[in-house]
């Protein structure tokens, strides 16, 4: 079980861990590289498994979601790969973040897809990833998707979606990932260190660790909140 999921430690002053489980981070902020560990490689598990569909020239990638894995999505596909970010979010501040690192956005909205398709030239995405997993973006992530693409509904969700060999796209692939793995952490952290990818962040004390919990459960949180402790 991971530490804070499932064990108790995650906000804890002290956590005893396995020595597999320490990264180096050298000279970084261990306080702003906190979210490495999720909000970093979740992302990047899910679009390591899709790098041979965005190899080449001319590739598209989705990010639907722009919380705090969907912004470090943006940057790790502008840094890992050549293809054009299209990014989408109802938050107009969520989707000028995004925009600020390279990606184009599209907002909320009925014409979403043909949107997307648009910017694609009418193919659709090579590879989209679904960051918030409910049956709305499911269902747009998919009728984006172009011949032959891949689809990952990233994290946990609830969200469902039909399918049939003729509404969809050929031979294009729909698959769910959760984390990484320690080997993903290691590179997550070399990007960290090379600048190529920088969490936004809100710092709360420790004993405000409740106040950050109000704030995520309000919306009203533009990064990921990091809890502190007092030592």
């Amino acid at each position: 079980m991971g530490i804070g999921l499932g064990r108790d430690g995650g906000m804890a002053e002290y956590v005893t861990v396995p020595a597999r489980n320490l990264v180096p981070l050298g000279d970084a902020d261990p306080i702003a590289a906190a979210p490495l560990s999720d909000a970093a490689l979740t992302p990047y598990h899910a679009i390591k498994n899709s790098l041979p569909n965005l190899a080449g020239g001319g590739k598209y990638a989705l990010v639907v979601g722009l919380g705090g894995l969907g912004q470090i999505a943006v940057q790790i596909l502008t840094a890992l790969t050549g293809a054009t970010v299209i990014a989408t979010d109802m938050k107009e501040d969520a989707m000028a973040r995004a925009a600020e690192r390279g990606a184009i956005t599209v907002p909320g909205g009925p014409d979403q897809a043909d949107r997307i398709r648009e910017i694609t030239g009418g193919k659709g995405v090579d590879a989209a990833f679904d960051f918030v997993g409910a049956t709305p973006t499911v269902r747009l992530a998919q009728a984006s998707m172009a011949v032959g693409g891949r689809f990952t509904v990233v994290g946990i969700a609830g969200g469902t979606t039909e399918w049939n060999f003729f509404s969809t796209p050929y031979e294009s692939t729909i698959t769910n990932t959760y984390w990484g793995t320690i080997e993903d952490l290691h590179d997550v952290v070399a990007m960290y260190r090379a600048g190529q990818i920088e969490p936004d962040i809100e710092r709360f004390a420790l004993a405000d660790a409740l106040e950050a919990y109000r704030k995520l459960e309000a919306g009203e949180l533009s990064g990921r909140a990091v809890v502190v402790p007092t030592l």
